[in-house]
């Protein structure tokens, strides 16, 4: 602690524990390295103290690297608040290139290689002090101008299929798909089960879904459930499941397969495929894109906290009802099938089994 003449304080305190000055007024207060402080120290002790003061605060950092050090993540929703200028923040970074001692020459062949090797996070990250959105994101490759497209007519020769996410005490969620001849995926649906007022039960959500397949004269080739709600009773509708009550009107689902490993896995090499990604989503599917774009690991924390505490990279189980709908159809192993194909080996079949001629 520091007492200057007029009698102001300057403390200097780590932030590891809580501090232990809870309820006095704060002036100013400097985060050194904020990036690695826990975000309640500000938000829950610090912010009110500087309130009671009309006080103000600076934040100093350096990026770090998010593999090997821990993340506060709302420090960077923060900073991109202050870029912005909103809800009263001022930010600013220092780029390597206003360091008038290191050749800018050499800044930029640095970063070209970083880029190269497909690295320009990392470049951001060290030579412009940039921090990234995609720090704790499960698809940072993810695009919204490459993987999401204007809808188009559907050829009816593609293989659909669909998903559904039920809920007992909020609106379930439906999310279609169509498989091209390619092998490429598109999600070009979205149906919330509520009619604004409260959420649809499971024959009118069944109504909802056949009404709106007949009208656009869709085939679907496989629909897929929550295993969860092909045991759960729902008991306001009787002691079935909600699996048998869909089937009870007219739509039958099979068991989708919700492994997250799986999962990931695919979608990872769907993102990337060469010569182009597999996996896209119409535009006129906005909370499928926000989902997929906003799908975070539940635990930020860097490769040595994960190590040491025995912390675990899961996704975070919050707003993730279309992202849920995407992995049962993508487990299912949903395929293009050829119906001229289909019928012609069929009929091919059928002719021999006339003939008696068929082992």
């Amino acid at each position: 602690t520091i007492r200057l003449h007029n009698g102001s304080l300057i403390e200097f305190l780590g932030t590891v524990k809580e501090l232990p000055m809870l309820g006095a007024g704060l002036q100013f207060v400097v985060f050194d390295e904020f990036p690695g402080i826990p975000y309640a120290v500000w938000y829950d002790i610090v912010r009110p103290m500087l309130i009671d003061c009309r006080g103000d605060s600076l934040f100093i950092g350096t990026v770090p690297d998010p593999i090997e050090y821990d993340i506060t993540p709302e420090f960077i929703e923060m900073y991109e608040d202050a870029l912005m200028k909103r809800y009263g923040y001022v930010g600013f970074n220092f780029p390597s290139s206003c360091n008038p001692y290191i050749d800018k020459g050499e800044i930029d062949k640095q970063v070209a290689d970083l880029e190269r090797k497909g690295r320009a996070i990392d470049a951001k990250r060290l030579y412009h002090g940039k921090y990234s959105r995609e720090y704790g994101l499960v698809w940072p490759k993810f695009n919204k101008d490459i993987h999401t497209v204007e809808p188009f007519d559907i050829p009816g020769n593609w293989t659909r299929g669909m998903a559904v996410d039920p809920h007992p005490q909020k609106p379930g969620n439906a999310l279609w798909v169509a498989i091209d001849p390619r092998g490429h995926y598109w999600f070009y649906r979205e149906m919330e089960f509520s009619n604004d007022e409260r959420p649809l039960t499971i024959p009118e959500a069944s109504y909802t879904i056949t009404m709106t397949e007949a009208t656009a004269k869709e085939k679907i080739s496989g629909r897929f459930i929550d295993p969860t709600y092909a045991k759960i009773e729902h008991t306001a509708l009787g002691s079935k499941s909600v699996k048998d009550l869909f089937r009870d009107n007219g739509l039958n689902f099979l068991e989708g397969d919700r492994t997250f490993a799986t999962f990931k896995h695919r979608m990872d090499d769907m993102l990337v495929d060469e010569p182009d990604p597999t996996f896209h989503i119409f535009r006129s599917c906005p909370n499928t894109i926000r989902q997929v774009s906003n799908y975070t690991w539940d635990s930020w924390a860097s490769r040595k906290a994960r190590s040491e505490k025995g912390k675990k990279d899961k996704p975070k189980k919050k707003d993730d009802d279309y992202v849920d709908c995407i992995k049962m159809v993508l487990n299912s192993n949903l395929r293009y099938i050829d119906i001229n194909q289909f019928t012609a080996i069929r009929s091919h079949l059928e002719s021999k089994w006339r003939e008696n001629r068929i082992l």
